[in-house]
């Protein structure tokens, strides 16, 4: 029986067409170019749909605004009233609040729109520097680059300081709620397709090779400095909620460090959750270790960092190789790690993250876990034993859901006697080391390249 070919019908099969259509065209960009720069091909054509279909656009957008936190939401703070909701912001408690401490002000604002930021000074000519567009004022005046240390308020009267945050960090964030929106809708498998076709246009410096190899059954790829030593390795576990694999951002955030440092890396693809939940991938990592070993490179001569989901897999390599009496790596860096994953998709009601939403939070807690007990100190290592961990650097956004886990990362670590170092970036979400536009991601990771070259032994220079 034939179906009559009525205007519903067509208008489905249409609608059918382009949407396939479009997302042909969507893969093929992610494919094909940089993120920054599709992500800028989206919003112009966000922008110009808005403008010639409202009727359709503003549903649409008002539902991704939805999965904002409140804090966030674009129907608070749209772009036509974004000097508005600063104004309204600046008189909430949190915010004076955040004032009064000497924090950047940045949970009462939505962070994908904010064109400014507070922060509090005892140098007279500050704010006439800032009223003057002077560009060489730094984010925070008492450190280069945002970089906020434990330490305590200046002598002398502060003033709070109102500055214009810099143009490739509002861009950047512009971008971010499509990422937070694709990670809660975009399934699964055509997310990891369009990690894999874009893992085919990865974009190195010249001056590093990269290397596809197979290391005891586990995929890897390797960044190879030109002419570098071999006697010295950086293991990098990535990110990704343990559901996504190695994307084109951790090459080129990691080919930043081993350009600092001179050393080859060796990126881990583990297995990944639902399909490959705990530990699969865990033991993907010891297992790279190992090779590693094996490969005449020292325990004292490797270094091992990761970011996210990649942070946990690091701490939780160290407490393993030394339950077992394995030799420990030198040293340890952690991007946004997460430490706990017992709170059974709970947010906190401080939640303001940018770009992690409570919903792929769940996801990726549940997929990894799955019937384990999440309170296993290999899964949630602020339940483990931190004596005898080598040294330890942690970097985490101001902004971040996950600042919590890495103060307790830190005193833990502190009070087991571990040499740890935490650094808190005024601002920055969830690992935002991976844009290389920004200056604090610059910062964060010449800072993690200095650490890890300090606890490896020195480059051998060539004999006469």
């Amino acid at each position: 029986m034939q179906l009559p070919r009525s205007s519903l019908t067509q208008s489905i099969v249409a609608g059918l067409a382009a949407a396939t259509a479009y997302s042909l065209l969507v893969v093929w960009a992610f494919s094909h170019w940089p993120a920054t720069s599709f992500a800028d091909l989206f919003f112009e054509h966000a922008d110009r749909f808005a403008r010639a279909r409202p009727r359709y656009s503003e549903p649409l957008f008002a539902f991704v605004a939805s999965q904002a936190p409140s804090r966030e939401r674009a129907s608070d703070c749209g772009t036509g009233n974004a000097q508005a909701a600063i104004s309204a912001a600046s008189a909430t408690p949190a915010r004076n609040a955040a004032t009064r401490s000497g924090h950047l002000s940045t949970r009462a604002i939505a962070p994908n729109i904010r064109n400014n930021y507070e922060f509090r000074s005892t140098d007279p000519s500050t704010r006439s520097r800032v009223d003057t567009g002077d560009r060489s004022l730094p984010l925070d005046p008492n450190a280069a680059c945002g970089v906020r240390s434990e330490r305590s308020e200046p002598d002398g009267e502060a003033i709070v300081v109102n500055a214009p945050i810099p143009p490739a960090e509002r861009k950047i964030r512009g971008q971010l709620p499509f990422i937070r929106f694709s990670q809660s809708y975009l399934p699964l498998p055509a997310a990891r397709w369009l990690i894999r076709q874009g893992m085919t246009h990865v974009r190195l410096p010249a001056a590093v090779r990269r290397e596809t190899l197979t290391v005891d059954g586990v995929p890897c790829e390797r960044l190879v400095p030109v002419a570098c030593q071999t006697d010295r390795a950086l293991l990098y576990l990535h990110g990704g909620g343990f559901v996504y694999g190695l994307t084109p951002l951790h090459m080129e955030m990691v080919a930043r460090i081993v350009g600092a440092m001179n050393v080859p890396a060796l990126l881990v693809d583990y297995r990944l959750a639902p399909d490959h939940p705990f530990p699969a991938a865990l033991d993907d990592c010891v297992a790279a270790y190992r090779w590693l070993l094996e490969q005449g490179i020292p325990a004292g001569h490797i270094g091992v960092a990761g970011d996210s989901a990649g942070g946990n897999l690091t701490l939780a390599l160290l407490m393993k190789l030394r339950d077992g009496g394995e030799a420990l790596p030198a040293a340890a860096a952690c991007l946004s790690p997460v430490a706990d994953l017992s709170q059974k998709g709970a947010s906190p009601a401080s939640f303001a993250d940018p770009l992690l939403p409570p919903k792929a939070l769940k996801l990726y807690r549940t997929a990894y876990v799955a019937d384990n007990d999440p309170r296993q100190p290999l899964i949630s290592p602020v339940f483990g034993d931190w004596q005898g961990l080598p040294p330890l650097l942690v970097h985490v956004g101001e902004d971040e859901i996950l600042r919590a886990d890495a103060v307790r990362i830190e005193a833990l670590a502190r009070a087991a006697g571990v040499d740890v170092q935490l650094d808190v970036f005024p601002r920055m979400w969830h690992v935002w080391q991976l844009y290389l536009e920004l200056p604090q991601a610059v910062e964060s990771l010449d800072a993690i390249s200095r650490f890890l070259s300090l606890h490896l032994p020195p480059v051998r220079q060539p004999g006469p």
